[in-house]
Formats: C-alpha cells, structure tokens, sequence
C-alpha cells in the first residue's frame, strides 16, 4: 500500500498518488498499486479492493500457519525503508520521509512464483508484509491460527530493528512441508530466500543474531489483540 505520512502539498500528493495507480494499473497481469508520492505520504492512505476468482478451490492458500514443523521462510529482500512506518509511530517520531520504493516487475515475478508454487502443492500458507513489517507479519501468523513459532533470524549487515521492523515492498512470509524443502529452494531461485523457523504450538519464540529477544504465549499475544481497540479509547 501507499505511506501514512502527512505530505506537504496535499493536491499535488494526491495527483502523484493518481499518476502511480494508473501505471500500476497499466501493467499486463498486475492488479492497481498505490503508487509512490513524491518523498511523501499521504494521511489518511487510500485502500485499493481487489476482486479475483479462484478456478479451483484446492489453489487458495491461507495466510497464517497451518501445521507443527512446517518451516517459515521470508521471500524478498529487507532493507532499511521506514517512511511513514509504524515503528516511527512507536517511536513517536514524525511519520514522514521517503516511502519503501516498489518495482513492479520485482512484485510481478514474485507474485508469480508464489501462484505457482502454491498450484503445485508447495506452499502451505502465505503472508504479505506491510504495516510493522518481518515481526508484525509473523505475530498475525500465529494469531490467525493459534500455532506457535520458533525463529532463530540471522540480520547480517542490517540492524536487527531494522530487519524486523522495516516496511520494504516485495515480501512475503511462507511455510512449507520439510520434505518440500528442496523443491522449494529450486523453484524460488532467483528470488532472496531467509530461513526464519518452524511452527511450533502455542509460543513466539524470536531470536535475533544469538540473542533471546522475545518469548510469548500466543494467549498472551491474542489477549492483547483483542483488547487494542478498546485501549484506544480508554486512552
């Protein structure tokens, strides 16, 4: 989606907003994109509805984890994008600057692998990242079906904040089969593969670089979901 930042020039945020819809739009195959404004965001962000059919049944895939021992992986490369972010929100820090770049073709080929990889049996669940980036995305995996997760994440030259909270486009969260395991490394080559764990019961266990970072009951994390928007107004 588009930025949450406030723009400076209001008209011509929202004629640049326009401009990028209608090249997305244009694109053979790709449904409406929200473009990229100018170095700004826009408040509030439009939402683009997207409306597709399903041939056969057996081909929509779920997008929390399904099964004990599945292994979790991130598709796409992570960089250092926070403009109009939720973690400058959580840092309470003005939510504007650059917003994560989007290539379309990059999204196109991914989103191609995934259909196609979820057509052959291989993809067991699939979640796009946006708002809160790597770590917001794992937690909705778990609480959208109750299962657990143990991630042992490796940043590299990335902070370790950074990794997990950067809101770069292009990525994906997907789990798999360990027998699938090989077919799946061949058939998502030449896309940017991170391990990030396997599903396990009932806890969110992260590890980031050798250090514990979290530990958490998905209960606990569920309780704290369902009481957020009462919270709002009580505050």
């Amino acid at each position: 989606g588009g930025g949450a930042a406030a723009g400076r020039d209001p008209p011509r945020d929202r004629a640049t907003l326009l401009g990028g819809l209608c090249q997305g739009g244009a694109r053979p195959g790709c449904p409406p994109d929200p473009g990229r404004p100018d170095g700004n965001g826009i408040l509030p962000t439009p939402v683009i509805g997207v409306i597709g059919k399903v041939a056969k049944i057996k081909d929509v895939c779920p997008s929390s984890f399904q099964k004990t021992g599945h292994i979790v992986f991130l598709l796409g490369k992570t960089l250092s994008e926070f403009g109009g972010s939720v973690y400058l929100q959580m840092l309470g820090r003005p939510q504007e600057g650059p917003l994560p770049s989007l290539d379309m073709s990059i999204e196109k080929t991914l989103q191609d692998r995934i259909l196609s990889g979820i057509q052959i049996g291989l993809i067991r669940s699939a979640h796009d990242l946006s708002e809160g980036g790597l770590l917001f995305g794992l937690v909705e995996s778990c609480l959208y079906s109750s299962f657990g997760l143990k991630a042992q994440l490796k940043t590299g030259e990335i902070r370790p904040d950074h990794f997990l909270l950067s809101e770069t486009a292009s990525r994906v969260i997907v789990t798999i089969h360990p027998d699938d395991e090989i077919n799946f490394l061949k058939h998502f080559r030449k896309i940017p593969i991170t391990r990030v764990g396997v599903v396990t019961e009932k806890t969110l266990e992260i590890s980031v670089n050798n250090n514990d970072l979290i530990k958490v009951s998905v209960q606990e994390l569920m309780k704290a979901w369902e009481s957020a928007f009462e919270g709002v107004f009580q505050n």
